[in-house]
């Protein structure tokens, strides 16, 4: 990979083969990305093999797009396995960091890349401060949905026998 963001043309959508597509990601520098995908395939631990999830793969490159949903155009890169395509309208924190963890490797189009300038965001409704979080905690609306706090007492643990033998003689006075 030459240079980060990797930033496409929008002429990308119009490879119709999957086999083209993926020939176009190698060229890009991402066949080292998609074979680490192919392989990191494994039998997941626990119980969510019986429940249809039995493999657990790693995320790879995500391709960002600005097109109608719905709209064909970038079918062909539908298929390759461990490539994820979304639109820019569609972004969120769990598309670009999954799992928490920052550094995916993003490919983006033009035309995504030029939206991201018309996405208006008020960071002063986004990040809130600690004053304002806690007036929302103590509205009315808030609190009728929080229920009281368990306050019976915890049983006390019995540790050895001498604190069992003491227990049993002070139950056998009552």
């Amino acid at each position: 990979i030459q240079q980060i963001p990797i930033v496409v043309s929008d002429s990308v959508a119009e490879i119709q083969k999957t086999a083209d597509a993926k020939k176009f990601c190698h060229d890009l520098g991402l066949k080292d990305e998609l074979e680490k995908v192919k392989e990191s395939r494994t039998i997941r631990c626990g119980r969510g093999k019986s429940r249809n999830r039995r493999y657990v793969e790693k995320m790879g490159p995500l391709l960002i797009h600005n097109f109608e949903e719905g709209d064909s155009k970038l079918k062909a890169f539908m298929n390759i396995k461990g490539l994820d395509i979304t639109s820019v309208s569609n972004l969120s924190v769990l598309t670009l960091c999954p799992g928490g963890i920052a550094g995916r490797l993003i490919v983006w189009t033009e035309g995504a890349f030029e939206s991201l300038r018309n996405i208006n965001i008020n960071v002063s409704e986004v990040v809130q401060s600690l004053d304002s979080v806690e007036e929302m905690f103590f509205t009315d609306e808030v609190q009728a949905f929080i229920d009281e706090p368990c306050l019976l007492e915890k049983p006390e643990v019995i540790r050895g026998t001498e604190e069992l033998l003491r227990k049993n003689k002070n139950i056998e006075k009552n």
